[in-house]
Order: structure tokens, then C-alpha cells, then sequence
């Protein structure tokens, strides 16, 4: 498991686990495989995969394979994944799976 930023309040921003990750310290580049799972403190959000690509620097993660995003009450399954953790915008190539709630109720969509 790792803990890797805290936000302007000392607070901590992102943590995640993964099985395996390869790092580069040079460029801050890290290649997480194997149960990879990044937690987003802020509303405890979530992205799990099988792999992901993270450039610490810039706060950019993407992955070509099967990734969930739970963010708020939103929860979407798709492939190609980009996004960028610090500013909370993610995008999907395709989406297989993607849920909404609110207060009141819930709308499901399958592709």
C-alpha cells in the first residue's frame, strides 16, 4: 500500500494499493499492476483496475484494460481510461457499465 499526497492542509489527498509497482524516481512514473486500487480522500473515491499507469508529477493516471471509477454517487466500468486525480476529470473510450443515484433513485445503464 502507499500513501502519496496531502493536499495544501497537510491532509491526505491519495493512497491506493497494488500487488506490484514498478517506479521510476527520475521521472516519477509508476506502472502499478495486480489488484491496483486509488483512493481519493476527498468523498472516498475510488478507481480499481487491473493496471495503471500514474505519472506522479502531473497527477495523470490512464490504463487500456477494465477499470471502475466510484466518484460521488457514481460508479462507471469501461476500457481506456485517462484522468487526472487532482482534478478529479476522467474519461472513458468506452463505457460498459455505468450507475447514478441520487436521493430518490437510481438509473442503471448497460452498453
Amino acid at each position: 500500500s502507499f500513501e502519496q499526497k496531502k493536499d495544501s492542509n497537510g491532509e491526505l489527498f491519495v493512497s491506493g494499493k497494488a500487488d506490484n509497482a514498478d517506479i521510476n524516481t527520475e521521472t516519477l512514473l509508476s506502472a502499478l499492476s495486480g489488484n491496483v486500487k486509488i483512493i481519493l480522500h476527498e468523498g472516498n473515491n475510488s478507481i480499481t483496475a487491473e493496471n495503471i499507469n500514474w505519472n506522479k508529477d502531473t497527477q495523470n493516471v490512464e490504463s487500456s484494460g477494465r477499470v471502475e471509477l466510484r466518484y460521488d454517487d457514481i460508479s462507471i466500468n469501461g476500457v481506456n481510461f485517462t484522468g487526472n486525480l487532482q482534478s478529479g476529470v476522467f474519461t472513458f473510450s468506452k463505457i460498459s457499465k455505468g450507475l447514478i443515484k441520487d436521493n430518490t433513485k437510481s438509473e442503471e445503464q448497460t452498453k
